[in-house]
């Protein structure tokens, strides 16, 4: 694609909205125009003034720093380059006045050599009665070339406080003074500007000759000078143009900001003479609106090009050129409907190409076909709505272009990356993260299972060591200051653990023995005990009741705690059973602890180390669960039973 450097906006806004005729009297011939808006520059010719006690006022309509005030007291003046008026057969000065004094006022002056200046536009200068410049009445207006043509006077005198246009056109033949636009006076002869012998002094605001000094009190505006003698037609559009009152922004645009998605307008108010047309234009940042183009090649020579993209914004006809393919010469242009580049014409097919050339088209002015009110409405902003805008208002005779602004997208919260949700052991330490973009800064809030978690106010949420406490569902809020966005709902969930583990048991014979176990985790736990390996029925709960527990119960017991997340096995641990629980007192029996009604038999013995010689004593049937059995038989003071041990084993 073509890049081409466009004409500036605020020049462009210049001819935008004018009529031809005034198009042609602004610009047709003008080599210098200083309009004093801030400085005394040449806008046109480049050749700006030097400033000497002169200042800035307000214009012709008010507006502040567009005028110079002067006073030949203060001996105010600008000085400009000798090229503007050097050796021209023909022109025109024109300018805007204002007097304070009628006495005195020159707008323009060239010293012809290094004596004589020519006075080129004076008003109500009272020069002292010499020829060829006699007594003028305070007001007048006169001109004189110094060439030896007559001096021309105005018919026509100026009054103080009020603005006037001035303007004189001379040539070989005749010099015309308007005012106002109309033609005060007409004078033949020969008014042509000799060749300055003296560049350096050239003058606006006063007149300086022989030592003396000879300036105006007043305001000047809008100074111009042509190379061409404006025809009364053009020095009357040129009054129209300036003496209406220029378009003013009042309310200019400035850069938006916008939530995306969300509809916005930029909007202007412009005062002036009604009525006021619009016209808006929008040059994006991703160049989209450019046209795109290939060429067709045969026997050296480009025939044509075909449009592959129109691109869109195109108010103006952009030029066509072609780079490369080993020719040259080859050019062209594009022809536009409704902003839309539709074809290519070339002009000029070239020589040489031996391979196709990039078409290269200018690139978009960006006018927005439709867009002419004094508010652009952007509706459902998204990345395509980045770039610059500007609007230029007109009123048929005077144009005025606003700022130059961009639209900057705010982004509410969207999440890119939710959190995953887990499953883990108990105790195990775990994090949760969620990716999230937006327009900064951004803040978070997690959630488990809807309420708030305090403190967890980042963009992960880290969980030390998980308990049954932090599993259930999380999510995030994202948040910023233009919307909100919420994550999917993820689980934590914990597989079963065991908190109390059963370690075995010892139970007595006949009587009641619990086994339990203490677990968590999340969900439903069902539990299954085993007795040496084998599910026992019905045993599936925390709590295996083992009821009269017999010796048939004895073994290795295990518990398998599960649910729909895992599950954890308890180690298998012994329970023992004994027939009952005995204490020995200072004499010969037993305290016996057992089951009601169950049978046992005592046994003694006086040599623990001799297995073989353990002797039954009796067998009884103990009435209550806590008996004492005293053998009576024995005599304690008997040296054998000083030693004496009992035993007490279920009776079968």
């Amino acid at each position: 694609m073509k890049t081409k450097k466009t004409m500036p906006p605020v020049f462009w806004m210049l001819l935008v909205g004018l009529n031809l005729h005034a198009q042609s009297a602004l610009t047709n011939g003008l080599t210098s125009y200083y309009p004093f808006n801030g400085n005394a520059n040449d806008i046109v010719g480049g050749e700006n003034g030097s400033v000497a006690n002169a200042f800035l006022t307000n214009n012709m309509f008010g507006v502040p720093t567009n005028a110079y005030w002067f006073s030949s007291q203060s001996k105010s003046l600008i000085a400009v380059p000798a090229a503007t008026v050097n050796n021209l057969n023909s022109g025109t000065i024109a300018a805007w006045v204002e007097l304070d004094s009628n006495a005195a006022g020159v707008i323009f002056a060239k010293q012809h050599d290094l004596v004589n200046t020519m006075a080129l536009l004076s008003i109500g200068f009272e020069y002292g009665g010499t020829v060829p410049l006699g007594p003028i009445t305070p007001g007048q207006i006169f001109f004189y070339s110094y060439n030896g043509g007559p001096v021309v006077y105005s018919s026509t005198y100026l009054s103080t406080g009020v603005w006037y246009h001035v303007t004189v056109t001379f040539s070989a033949t005749n010099c015309d003074v308007y005012v106002n636009g109309n033609l005060s006076t007409n004078v033949v002869g020969n008014f042509s500007i000799p060749n300055d012998l003296n560049p350096t002094a050239t003058t606006i605001g006063a007149w300086e000759e022989n030592g003396g000094f000879f300036g105006l009190n007043g305001k000047l505006s809008h100074v111009r000078m042509y190379d061409r003698a404006l025809s009364s037609n053009d020095v009357a559009g040129l009054y129209a143009t300036e003496s209406t009152p220029p378009l003013i922004i009042t309310q200019n645009l400035t850069n938006v900001d916008v939530v995306y998605g969300q509809n916005t307008n930029l909007s202007t108010v412009v005062s002036g003479a009604a009525p006021i047309s619009y016209q808006w234009y929008f040059l994006p940042t991703d160049n989209a609106g450019q046209a795109g183009a290939y060429a067709k090649i045969t026997n050296g020579f480009v025939y044509g090009a075909v449009v592959t993209n129109g691109g869109f914004g195109y108010g103006n006809i952009p030029s066509v050129e072609f780079a490369g393919g080993g020719g040259s010469g080859a050019s062209g242009y594009s022809t536009v409907s409704n902003g839309v580049v539709i074809g290519i014409v070339v002009t000029n097919a070239g020589v040489g190409y031996s391979a196709t050339p990039t078409v290269m088209i200018d690139p978009p002015n960006g006018i927005l076909l439709g867009q002419t009110n004094n508010t652009l409405i952007i509706s459902n902003a998204s990345p395509s709505n980045l770039g610059s805008y500007y609007v230029v208002a007109s009123n048929g005779v005077a144009g005025v272009t606003s700022s130059v602004v961009s639209l900057t997208l705010l982004y509410p919260p969207s999440i890119s990356t939710n959190p995953v949700g887990f499953t883990q052991d108990y105790h195990s330490s775990q994090s949760l993260e969620v990716v999230a973009a937006g327009t900064p800064p951004l803040s978070y809030q997690w959630f488990l299972n809807g309420t708030n978690l305090l403190g967890a106010t980042n963009s992960s949420y880290f969980i030390a060591s998980l308990s049954l406490a932090d599993t259930g569902a999380y999510l995030v809020e994202v948040t910023n200051a233009y919307g909100e966005a919420e994550s999917i709902p993820v689980n934590a969930y914990m597989v079963p653990a065991l908190t109390s583990p059963f370690t075995g048991a010892v139970g007595l014979w006949g009587k009641d023995t619990i086994l339990q176990v203490g677990a968590v985790g999340s969900g439903l736990l069902s539990y299954q005990w085993y007795l040496n390996g084998a599910a026992i029925p019905n045993a599936t709960n925390s709590i295996c009741d083992l009821s009269a527990i017999q010796f048939s119960n004895a073994g290795l017991y295990s518990v398998v705690v599960s649910s729909a997340y895992g599950s954890v096995t308890n180690t298998a641990y012994q329970v023992v059973v004994n027939p009952a629980g005995i204490a020995l007192g200072l004499f010969p029996g037993v305290y016996i602890t057992g089951t009601a009604g169950y049978s046992y038999t005592i046994q003694s013995t006086t040599n623990l180390a001799d297995t073989n010689a353990w002797e039954t004593v009796t067998n009884i049937t103990i009435p209550t669960a806590s008996y004492l059995w005293v053998d009576t038989a024995t005599d304690t003071t008997l040296s054998p039973n000083s030693k004496k041990f009992y035993r007490v084993i279920a009776h079968q």
